[in-house]
């Protein structure tokens, strides 16, 4: 237990800051509050902050964080959060609407019935490996509707069904293989 010196409260010693020579006197939040009243101090601790996220170990515990499940399950509520404000589910409303107007947008005027069903069964054997295997598996476009370099076309040439993690890693690139 030790006492601050600035709120007079008695804490636990990990209630403080590390010293060179021990703990410090003044308590964690005792000394944030202090730091946010003050603009300059405040300004400070940000640049600390930057200076640190962009140093390699600053990377690496961002990383490391960002793949444990605390991370993931803190990133998916603060998603949850933001789509439940109007700004959050106008965005995320807009995103849907513009992939699903890109996806028809690419569908060529020659496809066939035949090639429009093969289409849909792509799209089913994706449900149904998902049910089998028990993760996620998604129908991918090899060459990327909305690509940077080059974009493709929806029809069954440019599909595949692969698990939703390497969907995911592969973003929006075509790799060009020569």
């Amino acid at each position: 237990m030790r006492t601050c010196k600035k709120c007079l409260q008695d804490k636990e010693i990990t209630a403080f800051k590390k010293h060179t020579h021990g703990y410090r006197h003044i308590c964690k939040k005792c000394q944030y509050n202090a730091e946010m009243s003050n603009p300059l101090l405040h300004q400070k601790r940000l640049d600390r902050n930057i200076k640190y996220r962009h140093s390699e170990q600053g990377k690496l515990s961002a990383k490391k964080y960002s793949q444990s499940i605390e991370g993931k399950t803190s990133r998916s509520e603060a998603v949850k959060k933001y789509e439940a404000t109007d700004k959050g589910y106008l965005n995320k409303y807009n995103t849907v609407a513009k992939r699903r107007a890109a996806r028809i947008q690419r569908i060529p005027k020659w496809l066939t019935k035949d090639d429009l069903w093969l289409i849909k069964e792509a799209y089913e054997l994706a449900a149904l490996r998902t049910k089998m295997f028990g993760f996620k598996w998604h129908v991918d476009h090899i060459i990327p509707l909305q690509g940077k370099i080059v974009s493709g076309l929806h029809m069954i040439e440019n599909l595949q069904v692969i698990p939703e993690k390497h969907n995911l890693s592969k973003h929006n690139r075509y790799e060009v293989s020569l």
